[in-house]
């Protein structure tokens, strides 16, 4: 492997690509949608400080989706399932990353554009406000439900490992800080 950072990429195919941390995103599902540019708004009087084109954040959802049981019995209901999950989200342009439910890494909409994940919004840290968070935060969600009782706990081991190492390479690639790094309930804003 190359010497750099922890979460460089080192090999990238038609299919995937694999950093030096480990991390294999499977790449067959990605689409765009539509460039990146929001406004910045200073976090002391509120004023539009510019626009920005690069991700600022992550948003990590739940697909709240139907999920089996995870067991050995139902891996060919969980990989039909997991397919029909990505295709939908492909065709919503609905997050950036999906984590299956065995770990797997997804990557949806490219990282460049805009996904359709946060909904009305709203985010601030030490000196800037973000507003309607599709435009500069990546969203990444875990094929899961976020209700404990349904099937198990929320995420699977597999998951949390990947989601780790997906977000050591954003961070790393686009400089965004551990404070932006928030879960949807902290920045959704209800509107009738």
């Amino acid at each position: 492997f190359p010497r750099g950072r922890s979460s460089d990429l080192v090999e990238e195919a038609r299919s995937y690509e694999l950093y030096s941390n480990g991390l294999r995103i499977d790449t067959r599902y990605t689409v765009g949608n539509g460039r990146r540019s929001y406004p910045v708004y200073r976090k002391d009087t509120l004023e539009l400080e510019g626009w920005q084109t690069g991700p600022v954040g992550i948003i990590f959802h739940t697909t709240e989706s139907n999920i089996a049981p995870f067991e050995a019995k139902q891996n060919k209901r969980l990989r039909r399932v997991g397919r029909w999950l990505l295709e939908y989200v492909q065709k919503k342009r609905a997050y950036h990353f999906i984590i299956d439910r065995f770990g797997r890494v997804h990557r949806v909409v490219r990282e460049t554009d805009t996904a359709n994940h946060a909904g009305y919004s709203i985010w601030a840290d030490a000196k800037h406000v973000y507003v309607n968070l599709n435009p500069s935060f990546i969203g990444i969600s875990f094929e899961a439900q976020s209700d404990r009782t349904a099937n198990g706990p929320p995420i699977t081991p597999a998951q949390a490992h990947a989601a780790k190492v997906l977000t050591e390479m954003l961070r790393s690639r686009y400089g965004i800080a551990a404070e932006n790094c928030v879960t949807h309930a902290q920045v959704s804003v209800y509107s009738r």
